[in-house]
């Protein structure tokens, strides 16, 4: 899903991931493990969400003599628990594959539905949204290399206290890798 190009008309796709975010100076790790899904529209827009089926946050730091728990409150050092539902829409521009343009262009917008539990710090319980714009380059058709930049536009949660949570300039780069006619393998760095 995060390459610029988009599924033909009338096809479905989904893919089994896990993100992974670190936070330093506090030793917090939280990781995603999830569901996408998207469906092809029309051949150049495409509908897609994700589902954090498992969030997991280990914040062993918190609980140190030194440290100040700020967001995401937490109360135990460790939690796990469903994640966020995010969906949205993609605008296909350019394909260097089908129309033989010099690469992938595409735009993608998307909506945060807080369906996280806030109150084990799994989430901030506000929407959130966002757009980003997506290039990508098929090499031979054995590799799509893409990246992207947006922003996101974070809600602010209101407890335990009133927190203002930064907007974020969002940027990836990653690649996709066939392993066979039907299976691909994606990484990236975000």
């Amino acid at each position: 899903m995060g390459t610029a190009y988009t599924l033909p008309k009338g096809r479905f796709s989904f893919q089994l991931f896990r993100d992974n975010m670190d936070r330093d100076p506090k030793d917090e790790d939280i990781s995603i493990h999830g569901l996408s899904l998207g469906f092809g529209l029309t051949s150049r827009f495409e509908i897609y969400g994700n589902f954090g089926l498992q969030n997991r946050l280990d914040a062993d730091a918190l609980f140190q003599p030194g440290f100040v728990n700020d967001f995401p409150f937490v109360s135990t050092p460790w939690e796990t628990g469903v994640g966020d539902l995010k969906v949205g829409l993609k605008f296909k521009f350019l394909d260097d594959y089908q129309h033989g343009d010099p690469l992938g262009l595409a735009v993608r917008g998307f909506v945060k539905i807080p369906t996280a539990d806030k109150d084990l710090g799994l989430g901030t319980g506000k929407t959130s949204w966002g757009a980003e714009l997506v290039a990508a380059k098929g090499i031979g058709g054995k590799l799509d290399l893409h990246g992207s930049i947006g922003f996101q536009v974070n809600g602010d949660p209101d407890d335990p206290v009133p927190v203002d949570l930064a907007n974020a300039f969002k940027w990836a780069v990653g690649l996709n890798v066939p392993a066979c006619s039907w299976v691909q393998l994606q990484a990236e760095l975000m």
